[in-house]
């Protein structure tokens, strides 16, 4: 693991620098690649500020709610507290969703716009930031003696883990593609796609995860319970589609 690169006297976060790759990875795709995208230029880029800065709010605040348990059990200082918070997609995809919604309702534009945009471009910045987090030391698997474990240091041991960062990389490498090349012009079909096909991989792949800073409710993670919501969710995205179609509301 490197959680920080030295370059002399100048030393790098390398979870940081991953994020800032697959930032402007995902810019420069929408920017360049000809593609049809619900958000011209100009609409994107200003959507931005907004949509980037709640994201990193979200993505803390839900960090700090699961360590919350462990912060009033043991007590912690201030600076233990601040080292304690790390960074929770879930939650940073939350803020990034109030924001597109913010952002529509301020330029009178369809939500879904926003989110088909967002979400096309979203999975190719994951599969970057989590080979981020194998170098960070953060979101790796259980221990496992399995052909699929690699060598890793967990609590300063070296043990055999799942490497689940690798393939949460691999599946989102694999999304973006699909979600880049398919082309199509029903709203919200790349949201729901994304969305839904995220929630069941996430869902499953929290069983193999070994890091403890996860908050566990009822023997389910944080992100499970969230994945859950966000499948019913979407069913019932459908279902009403279908009761307004019933009723000759859309097209």
């Amino acid at each position: 693991m490197y959680p920080v690169i030295n370059l002399g006297f100048i030393g790098f976060y390398t979870y940081s620098l991953f994020l800032s790759v697959a930032f402007i990875t995902c810019l420069m795709i929408f920017l360049v690649k000809n593609l049809r995208f619900s958000l011209r230029i100009f609409e994107m880029v200003q959507s931005i500020p907004l949509t980037f800065g709640l994201a990193f709010v979200g993505g803390n605040l839900l960090s700090f709610a699961t360590v919350l348990p462990h912060i009033l059990n043991e007590q912690l200082s201030g600076a233990e507290i601040f080292f304690s918070v790390g960074f929770v997609f879930y939650g940073a995809l939350i803020g990034l969703l109030l924001g597109t919604f913010l952002e529509s309702r301020r330029r009178k534009k369809p939500f879904l716009d926003y989110t088909d945009t967002f979400l096309r471009l979203l999975p190719l910045g994951q599969a970057i930031g989590r080979i981020g987090c194998y170098f960070n030391g953060c979101c790796y698997g259980v221990e496992s003696d399995s052909v699929l474990a690699i060598p890793y240091i967990v609590d300063g041991a070296a043990v055999m883990v799942i490497p689940t960062q690798f393939i949460e990389a691999a599946f989102c490498l694999v999304l973006a593609i699909a979600l880049l090349s398919w082309q199509t012009d029903k709203k919200g079909a790349y949201t729901f796609v994304y969305l839904g096909s995220y929630a069941v991989f996430r869902f499953v792949l929290e069983f193999f995860r070994g890091d403890v800073v996860r908050g566990v409710w009822f023997g389910f993670s944080t992100s499970q319970w969230i994945g859950a919501g966000v499948l019913v969710g979407l069913v019932c995205w459908v279902c009403w589609l279908k009761l307004e179609r019933s009723r000759g509301n859309v097209c």
